[in-house]
């Protein structure tokens, strides 16, 4: 404060004289009459009339110490803060505060004379406005505290069981535990959790979460991992890691007892009703194909190959099989000719595909159609069918097929072929619809402009996952040059986008017919192929080979030949008719009169190896006839099904075996 004040006596010369109030104003030395002074700010008062006070002034508080303009701490945190101010008129400095902008939610704040503090309990922003007062003026300064909340770190493994970081491996009834960890950066505590994709079955598998570690027991398999989003979380905010369990077959073997079911087709009024040269299943459903059968369940003789279907259900509990229902269609009539109804067949959880390729329907025999039908409850209802976009006479539409089921149990995508116009197709599904996603037609040989296919692209097919293997019935072996039945095998993945050709294998015969990835021989299981060749190396000295399998595997972006096993010289055993591959485990079928056996390969490491080869023929009354061929298999966790037909005159009626995992 201070006061200025003149000379009344002398007012023309603008005499002013200025002291700071109280300590500079001379209160001694001084006479009446030579000056006014003031004791307090609202009191003024005149010893004499020789001056005269003219104003009084307020000098405003000076800040000393104030937090910065910005504070940033983390939740949990207490903020404390000493605010220091001076007054040049030597009054007293009174502090206070307010909040300017955003909210302090439930942070507690705190002014104590010039002790400044808050707990900070939620992440926010807000600006603080502080104020040094001497009653008469004031000074202000903001600033601006933001609470921080950081999410934990994304959970990693800890421990991981001995797999690959994030890609866990669960075989069927085992245990397995991962152990996760994370950081919070504010040193807050971390609970985690586990939650299967909603696209996921999540049926499959059995897991919990207890502390730090998700304990997984697979219950079979399924086409593509089990995603799993880890979650770690401070209490409000939380990060998540996908962790995808992938769950393979156990190593087991074919029990030494042979099979565990023998089923006969379930019309046995037809001798060659070719029952079981086809088959697919999927989880506990089983789909058998008999394409020369009477769909007519009378009893009456059918028409020559007409064909039909069943699905079959699998009890856990009895280890067997049970015919659920045959598939008949209304779009091909018990009457129709040569319609070839069941060369194909193709299951998921809720939806079947028959082909019938051999179908007329208006576009010329041996155009051919694809029957869908859907399952509700224990009922396969027809819901619908699929022709080729160009119908036309010997296209074979619907030659051969196969289904990948997603995890959902309600899409997928089926693949179709069409080897009479050398062309496949491959479908979206979802639910009973069918939507055409990509044409393919056969692909020349790598690096060149030579042709692959000569004639039927499409003899055969496989997908699984990403992976897609197509069967040519007859490949040029050069421009021009051409075996009949010298096949080959083309391997396609999935780019994104669709399928692209990547490598074609086929085996060692240019002279004869090997038959080589022909129908029901080619397998495919994530990035491998299994090929069968039923006629290779044959020597001339009969009408069948000893026949030989190869497994291709994707390593370093490489197809590459991991495995081959073949028949015994100048035999006709026909090792490849019908091959099965499930990511540890192989199989195919080896035809002999003497001993028709089914062959089991196992998978170990990297290397894989003949493990047994069990008869499927023992001894009961039923096999006492061993001329057998089993020209179908499929596998399905640790379910065998292989099934042919019975080459015996007057009793050729087809059947499927059962073999259990052990």
């Amino acid at each position: 404060m201070t006061l200025s004040y003149r000379n009344i006596k002398n007012s023309a010369s603008k005499n002013y004289i200025t002291y700071n109030l109280p300590g500079d104003l001379p209160l001694i030395e001084r006479t009446e009459g030579d000056m006014a002074f003031v004791t307090s700010v609202n009191s003024l008062y005149i010893y004499s009339d020789g001056w005269q006070a003219i104003r009084i002034q307020n000098e405003v508080p000076e800040l000393l110490s104030v937090p910065p303009a910005t504070v940033s701490i983390p939740i949990g945190a207490t903020y404390s803060f000493t605010l220091d101010a001076t007054d040049p008129d030597g009054l007293e400095i009174i502090w206070s505060y307010q909040i300017i902008s955003g909210s302090a939610s439930v942070n507690v704040i705190n002014l104590n004379d010039n002790q400044f503090s808050f707990s900070a309990l939620d992440d926010t922003v807000f600006t603080v406005r502080f104020k040094a007062s001497d009653t008469v003026n004031e000074v202000t300064v903001d600033t601006e505290f933001t609470i921080t909340n950081q999410p934990p770190s994304a959970p990693t493994l800890l421990s991981n069981g001995g797999v690959t970081a994030n890609i866990a491996i669960a075989d069927i009834g085992s245990l397995v535990n991962y152990q996760f960890t994370s950081t919070d950066p504010e040193g807050s505590s971390v609970t985690f959790g586990a939650t299967p994709s909603a696209s996921d079955d999540v049926s499959l598998i059995n897991y919990s979460v207890l502390g730090d570690t998700l304990s997984v027991i697979a219950n079979r398999d399924s086409v593509g991992p089990l995603v799993f989003d880890v979650t770690a979380s401070d209490g409000k905010y939380t990060a998540t890691t996908p962790f995808n369990i992938t769950r393979t077959a156990p190593y087991w073997n074919i029990s030494s007892n042979g099979y565990q079911q023998r089923v006969e087709a379930a019309s046995t009024t037809d001798p060659f009703n070719r029952f079981g040269d086809s088959l697919d299943s999927h989880k506990d459903y089983l789909i058998v194909g008999a394409y020369s059968d009477d769909d007519n369940p009378s009893g009456v003789f059918s028409p020559q190959n007409h064909g039909t279907a069943w699905v079959y259900k699998y009890d856990s509990v009895a280890g067997t099989y049970s015919l659920e229902q045959q598939l008949i269609s209304p779009n091909v009539p018990s009457n129709a000719v040569g319609t070839i109804y069941g060369h194909s067949v193709a299951i998921g959880e809720s939806i079947a595909f028959v082909s019938a390729y051999g179908h007329d329907g208006g576009n010329g025999l041996n155009s051919g159609s694809v029957e869908i039908f859907t399952r509700s409850g224990v009922t396969w209802t027809h819901a619908g069918q699929l022709l080729a976009p160009s119908p036309a006479a010997q296209n074979k539409y619907g030659y051969t097929l196969a289904y990948h089921p997603n995890n959902d149990g309600t899409t997928g995508r089926l693949v179709v072929t069409e080897p009479g116009n050398n062309t496949v197709y491959v479908y979206g599904v979802s639910g009973s619809t069918c939507t055409l996603n990509q044409t393919i037609t056969g692909p020349n040989y790598p690096g060149t402009t030579d042709p692959v296919t000569y004639n039927e692209f499409g003899s055969s097919v496989a997908i699984h996952h990403n992976t897609l293997a197509i069967g040519v019935t007859t490949r040029n072996q050069s421009p021009g040059v051409w075996t009949a039945g010298v096949g080959a095998v083309c391997i396609y993945q999935d780019s994104g986008s669709g399928f692209v050709f990547e490598d074609v294998k086929y085996g060692t015969a240019t002279t004869y017919a090997d038959e080589y990835a022909g129908p029901g021989c080619v397998s495919v299981y994530r990035d491998a192929v299994m090929v069968g060749a039923p006629n290779d190396n044959q020597t001339g000295t009969g009408s069948y080979g000893p026949g030989a399998v190869w497994i291709f595997e994707k390593i370093n972006n490489t197809w590459t030949q991991t495995f081959t096993k073949a028949g015994a010289v100048n035999t006709q055993q026909q090792i490849g008719r019908g091959v099965a591959l499930y990511d540890k485990c192989a199989v195919t079928s080896q035809y002999d009169t003497n001993a028709p056996t089914a062959w089991h390969f196992r998978k170990s490491g990297s290397t894989w190896a003949s493990n047994q080869q069990v008869s499927y023929l023992i001894n009961t009354p039923a096999d006492a006839d061993t001329n057998w061929h089993i020209n179908g298999a499929t596998i399905d966790w640790d379910k065998i099904i292989m099934g042919g037909d019975h080459t015996n005159p007057g009793g050729g009626e087809g059947i499927f075996y059962l073999f259990k995992g052990v």
